[in-house]
């Protein structure tokens, strides 16, 4: 690894923009990777960071050229470290730049299905606090409705992540499956919301 590439990385950690600027204006790598195989980018993107200094890296490494498509050996990427953060902002911003809803997560399920559960886990410990009504279990779209209701009665964060994941397209694995039987010529079954409780 060059000098300008442990600057970089330096500069990403201590949320150092101008320097940032600086190094990728001198030459330094937008799409260096750690020894553990994390992009610059996905370091930009790390929950730890404040929200607008997050999304002023995560702007200058994309203008210099980091891959926003990025995954590590293990199936992890940007959009993953932005979810983790719970920046509807940040994986907004991504999306547009060309991350890709649909191609990214490293535990045998579709990034869109963690986030649902990591949301809910993180909001509610997994315990709804009022049953979800058959209206609400139709579509993903209702669900999300439903999550924001909850939200907003009992003062907790907003669905908004997920909902900017939906928006750019992300399927949920049962989607997923239906559109993969469809392709293949088997038709494909109701997309009524299959619920995680």
């Amino acid at each position: 690894m060059s000098s300008l590439e442990n600057q970089l990385l330096s500069a990403i950690k201590s949320q150092n923009v101008s320097a940032i600027n600086a190094l990728l204006a001198a030459g330094a790598d937008p799409n260096h990777t750690d020894e553990y195989g994390d992009s610059a980018l996905m370091e930009a993107c790390d929950s730890w960071h404040d929200p607008e200094k997050r999304l002023m890296m995560v702007r200058a490494l994309l203008d210099a050229g980091a891959d926003p498509q990025y995954t590590d050996k293990d199936g992890g990427g940007v959009l993953f470290s932005c979810v983790i953060a719970k920046d509807a902002n940040l994986i907004e911003h991504l999306l547009t730049r060309g991350a890709n809803p649909n191609k990214e997560h490293d535990m045998g399920e579709p990034l869109y299905d963690w986030a649902e559960f990591d949301y809910r886990y993180d909001e509610y410990d997994l315990n709804m606090p009022e049953d979800p009504t058959d209206e609400d279990r139709k579509s993903e779209e209702a669900w999300l409705g439903y999550l924001s209701r909850l939200a907003s009665k009992y003062g907790k964060n907003p669905p908004d992540y997920l909902i900017a994941l939906r928006r750019a397209g992300a399927l949920t694995g049962r989607e997923k499956q239906i559109t993969k039987q469809a392709e293949q010529g088997g038709g494909g079954n109701s997309l009524k919301r299959v619920p995680h409780l």
